[in-house]
Order: C-alpha cells, then structure tokens, then sequence
C-alpha cells in the first residue's frame, strides 16, 4: 500500500511537470527567504552585543558589593583603590586584552546660558582605547592622554547644549564631601554610538579631572576586555 501511493504521488508530480516545478520554486523560495531573515536577525543581535560590549560595558566589570543595587545613587562609598595590587593581579591575567578604571558621576553641564544634566565617566584614554572601540567619533577628536583638560559629548547632549568642538564647557557636580564642584574644560569631539539613549546623556574625561571634580582617588569600577573576543 505505502509503495502504491508513492508510485502514484511520483506519476502525478510528473504528468504536470509545470506545477511541480513552481511548487518546488515556492517552497525553496520560503525556505531561503526564512534562512536569510533568521541570519539577519542573529546578525543584528550579535551586532548590538558587541557594539554594547565595546562602548559601554565591556566584558566583565570589578565593583564593590552592592554597587550596581546603591552605587548609582551613592557611588563615593563604593570607590575601588587606585593602583593597587588587586589591580594588577586582574590586569595580568594572560586572557585580558584590557582593563581601565573607571569613575562614574553625574552632574550639571553649561554652555554659554544653556544648563543640562549629565552622567559622565572619568576614564583612562589610552587604556580605555580597545575597549570603547565602538565608539565613533563624528566631530572634532577623541581623549589622548590622561592630561588632557577635555571632554567629549555624545551626539545628543551636544546638541542639547548647542556645543562643538573648541567650546567651553563647565561641569558642575556634588563633591564626595558634599560641597559643589565645578571644573572648565574644552570640548574636544562629539561621539555617537549604537545607543542613542546613552548618546543624549553621556560624556567623558580623563578620570584624572574627574576625581579632581568628584574630590575623591581610585574608581567606581575596573572595566575589562577579554583577548580573542
């Protein structure tokens, strides 16, 4: 019986040879076109991962405990030692392309009359190098060393501020003793990444500067890149 029926499927796809053919051209069709759109959403996906992973996140992040629950609102009590041995421990590990230290802080920044809220991170140019390598910059140049009296804004807060590059910026934050703080720096360059949110509100200095603003040593988190990632 099951012979019987496959005979007269085989006969009846060859007796209307033009069918079968459009048949198969549809179903292969459906087939590639549900590869294709599958493989273009993995890509999308992996994409925004890795453009994540090498503007903001990195690998993996060394913080105090309890930084990422109470950090945000209170981060001068969870600050990691600057240059310490632990550091240099993790910074030796043979599958680390990168580690950077990184201050985190939020604050007021003026141009001229217009006054807007930011968050900022103090970092450490040259080590922060490979893993902000998704960071792009649109206008002017990015940090170069850790004297620079720079900063660069992301797309959205200089726009907000009416900054470019070569402008004067004041950042005005609440120091780790309480008291304000306000620092003048020049707007080296503007950058934009795959997070537009991120973008409206960012920007960065030389983690030098920023300790000077913030009052404090040391840093809110070691950032990391992992070596053949």
């Amino acid at each position: 019986m099951p012979q019987t029926l496959i005979r007269l499927a085989v006969l009846n796809l060859l007796r209307n040879r033009s069918r079968t053919t459009v048949a198969v051209l549809t179903v292969a069709g459906g087939v590639v076109a549900f590869l294709l759109a599958g493989g273009f959403i993995n890509w999308i996906f992996h994409d925004m991962r890795d453009a994540t992973i090498r503007s903001q996140l990195g690998h993996f992040q060394v913080v105090r405990p309890g930084y990422f629950e109470k950090g945000l609102s209170d981060p001068y009590s969870f600050l990691l030692p600057a240059q310490s041995k632990q550091e240099l421990l993790v910074a030796a590990h043979p599958g680390l392309k990168s580690l950077t230290p990184r201050l985190v802080f939020f604050g007021l920044a003026s141009v001229g009359d217009t006054t807007v809220t930011f968050s900022g991170e103090g970092i450490d140019p040259v080590r922060e190098r490979p893993i902000s390598s998704r960071i792009t910059i649109s206008e002017g140049n990015d940090l170069s060393s850790l004297d620079d009296k720079s900063v660069i804004l992301g797309e959205g807060l200089a726009k907000n501020l009416g900054a470019k590059p070569g402008s004067q910026i004041v950042l005005l934050g609440t120091a780790a003793n309480g008291g304000a703080s306000a620092i003048e720096a020049t707007v080296a360059g503007i950058f934009y990444t795959i997070n537009k949110e991120f973008d409206n509100y960012a920007l960065r200095i030389p983690i030098p500067l920023a300790q000077k603003l913030m009052r404090v040593d040391g840093a809110t988190s070691w950032v990391g890149l992992l070596a053949g990632c």
